[in-house]
């Protein structure tokens, strides 16, 4: 696990050996950079029309006319998109962060670089603060702190990057910390924990991190993880549906819901259109010590007729169609680095032993969903299946699939577009959690 910290108050913006200090801009959750000092910075020319709210950027080549906070601008007589659009911030234009490569290389040939400026925070000292079993472990600065903890098994790492101040004073482990070490390296501190037992979760918090011990069968955290995403869409339906998106969407209702109604934690493993390798999406789950693992996802065939409902888990398949979906879904380990390699298919599925021991809960977690999903929506019911999923392959912790539907078939496709059925199908897989985790602790 890598902790790279990063405090952001300014960039470097680089453009042929020139280099520029600019301060980020920030309006409604998007981060901006003044759009004046990048033009002069690459040499366009700039001119902004107040009446119109128009912008011309220009050189000896080529011209580009964008109208501020409308995301269509015109390029060379040709017509493109931002996905922010430029804005005014304080009486001056600003370009949003993430465009600015993007829209010099395009539009002018130009090659703009960014890079953060990093603040690098003073550690103070480290409170444990113990009730019971319970510990409140707290990074004591004057700086704003943000951690990433990480776990497998009884261990586990806090990785910070900053400084330990003269004066500091180490702490003793305490009530579930068995042992506790804190090593300064050049530019961050490492944290290593042992702790008394495997049966112990955690909660981050601003700064801080509680540690506490739970009973077995307690579920304090599900991962839920929607499938494909940025360049990986899945599969396409005929209407132009992406499952990328429909699985996003129906991920973040389950969130919502299990949140309103529990006091389970949830994390996704992407909040937006970004791709993930399917070995991160586990080891999302793995490094947060996750109870559960919900992978949603959506359905295709050649045959246009097939659809249903159905959710998997992860075992050797046993049929060509088992066969057949995982290895769609499996496709996207093409977008992944060159090293992520499959082994021989028993190596594949049952890597390691322990991981057996969840084979069964899941099972039993598949069945829950299949039921409810189909007595709620009225769906076809296809069953429950068993493959060899590699996003669901090094997960230690009852792990599902689900397929939500068929995009394949139109009539289905029209309803996983369909926000209330999105809805209505997120309801149906939070029931069936529901009572998995009922019938779990007895």
């Amino acid at each position: 696990m890598i902790l790279i910290l990063i405090f952001i108050t300014a960039l470097e913006v680089s453009y042929d050996n020139k280099r520029q200090i600019l301060d980020v801009l920030e309006l409604n959750e998007n981060e901006y950079l003044p759009l004046a000092d990048i033009v002069e910075l690459v040499g366009i020319q700039f001119i902004l029309d107040h009446r119109h709210q128009r912008i011309t950027l220009f050189d000896d080549n080529h011209m580009v006319r964008v109208t501020l906070d409308t995301p269509i601008y015109e390029s060379d007589d040709t017509l493109k998109k931002l996905v922010i659009p430029f804005t005014m911030i304080d009486g001056d234009v600003a370009i949003g962060r993430d465009e600015v490569t993007a829209f010099f290389a395009d539009n002018f040939e130009r090659l703009v670089f960014l890079k953060e400026v990093v603040s690098v925070p003073e550690i103070r000292a480290i409170s444990l603060k113990r009730r019971g079993d319970s510990v409140s472990l707290k990074i004591i600065s004057d700086d704003e702190i943000k951690m990433i903890v990480g776990f497998e098994g009884d261990s586990g790492t806090i990785e910070i990057d900053g400084k330990i101040v003269s004066g500091f004073e180490f702490p003793e482990p305490a009530g579930i910390i068995k042992k506790m070490k804190i090593v300064q390296f050049p530019d961050y501190v490492k944290i290593n924990l042992k702790m008394k037992s495997e049966d112990f979760s955690f909660i981050p918090t601003k700064g801080s991190v509680i540690l506490y011990p739970k009973k077995r069968g307690e579920v304090d955290l599900i991962v839920i993880d929607p499938g494909h995403g940025g360049i990986d869409p899945g599969a396409i339906g005929r209407l132009g549906t992406y499952e990328k998106s429909v699985n996003l969407a129906i991920a973040r209702r389950l969130k919502r819901i299990i949140e309103k109604k529990t006091k389970i934690r949830v994390i996704l493993t992407r909040n937006s259109d970004r791709y993930l390798s399917l070995s991160h999406r586990a080891r999302i789950a793995n490094k947060n010590k996750a109870d559960l693992f919900i992978s949603i996802h959506c359905n295709a065939s050649r045959r246009s007729s097939s659809r249903g409902f159905e959710v998997y888990f992860l075992s050797e398949a046993r049929t060509s169609w088992e066969r057949a979906v995982a290895a769609r879904e499996n496709a996207s380990i093409r977008f992944d680095l060159p090293k992520a390699k499959f082994n021989s298919e028993l190596e594949f599925i049952l890597w390691d032993l322990a991981q057996t021991q969840y084979l069964e809960e899941s099972n039993h977690l598949a069945e829950c969903i299949q039921d409810q999903v189909c007595r709620e929506l009225k769906i076809l019911n296809r069953g429950v299946h068993q493959a060899g999923f590699y996003v669901l392959y090094g997960c230690f912790m009852p792990a599902v699939l689900i397929e939500c539907g068929f995009l394949s078939n139109l009539k289905e496709e029209k309803l996983l577009r369909d926000r209330n059925f999105q809805e209505r199908m997120a309801r149906a897989i939070y029931k069936g959690i529901e009572t998995f985790i009922k019938k779990r602790q007895g």
